[in-house]
């Protein structure tokens, strides 16, 4: 899920500021109006956030007076030991993009159902339009009324660089929130970062960290106003934190294993204030020729601390090899 989750959550965010322009007339309703002050105004986007707080479940939202324009200042700088810093690598040979390939994460059977879920590399490239092809990993929940089930996320190698991208989310069949009475539609539809997030390239060490900047566009229908478009910001850093020697995960267990941390901070500017939220501490699990092989979402207490690989398969040159530990 990785980054998806991130965009995912966004939305929710963003949403929640889908309200006319300043100045605007219009005849307020008791749904609209919800601070009941008689007018449907700013004050009232800051209700709207605040009923809304429960919802975002592992955000902490900040209004601020001013824009903000870098990346999260709070990410700890990972410590790599001396044999750790030596060591030079390419994300492309941790992160598998053949098509078919595939990993199960989580088994039914045990810890919380729900969490768990299968990523496959669809056949078929995306086109992002300007000549953007991208590859499209499919999200299988084990519960089929799971946020993500049958999303996509967008994933490239770029040719030249080397350096692996994620490019955002095509969601599924879009959903719906409601706030007393007040329906926000959030139509399926592809959620594109701008520029996509950058993990690397052929050269990395433990201890590099890799910053992007993107913008993301929603668009959401919300009674009476109709159509909004809303645009946020969100700073994101990449740390290769850690060589783990060894790692076990449901299958088995996994040597020399990379272990990195994603933290993001997205922020909405609705004009008279800015609106934050951070998730921070996201780890991810690599193994070389296999990919991801476990994954713990730190924001998410609702989620399992960790999932790790229960099932899987690449595909090498058109072949498919069953993922064993080693």
């Amino acid at each position: 899920m990785l980054l998806s989750d991130f965009v995912y959550r966004s939305v929710l965010v963003v949403c929640v500021l889908a309200t006319p322009a300043l100045g605007q007339e219009v005849t307020p309703t008791p749904d609209v109006d919800l601070n009941g002050d008689g007018e449907v105004s700013a004050e009232d986007v800051f209700a709207f956030i605040d009923q809304w707080y429960d919802v975002i479940e592992s955000a902490t939202p900040t209004p601020t007076s001013t824009p903000t324009s870098q990346p999260p200042t709070e990410t700890p700088t990972p410590t790599a030991t001396e044999a750790q810093s030596g060591m030079a690598f390419a994300v492309s040979d941790y992160f598998v993009l053949s098509p078919g390939s595939n990993w199960t994460f989580g088994t039914p059977s045990k810890g919380i159902v729900g969490d768990g879920f299968t990523w496959i590399v669809l056949d078929e490239p995306v086109d992002l339009g300007d000549g953007v092809l991208v590859n499209s990993i499919r999200t299988t929940a084990f519960l089929t009324d799971h946020v993500r089930h049958l999303d996509e996320d967008f994933w490239s190698i770029d040719e030249t660089t080397g350096h692996l991208l994620f490019h955002g989310i095509r969601e599924a069949v879009g959903f719906e929130l409601d706030l007393k009475g007040v329906a926000l539609e959030i139509p399926p539809q592809d959620f594109i970062l701008d520029p996509p997030v950058d993990f690397g390239g052929a050269d990395l060490s433990i201890g590099d960290i890799i910053g992007t900047t993107a913008s993301i566009a929603v668009n959401a229908i919300v009674p009476p106003f109709g159509e909004q478009v809303i645009n946020a910001t969100a700073f994101a850093t990449v740390a290769y934190s850690e060589l783990l020697p060894t790692f076990s995960t449901t299958l088995g267990e996994f040597t020399n294993v990379i272990k990195l941390t994603v933290n993001i901070r997205a922020v909405v500017d609705f004009g008279i204030s800015d609106f934050e939220v951070e998730f921070l501490d996201n780890s991810f699990f690599l193994k070389e020729g296999i990919g991801l092989v476990a994954i713990d979402l730190d924001p998410d207490p609702v989620n399992a601390d960790l999932l790790t690989l229960s099932a899987g398969t690449v595909f090498v040159d058109g072949n498919p090899i069953t993922v064993s530990p080693e």
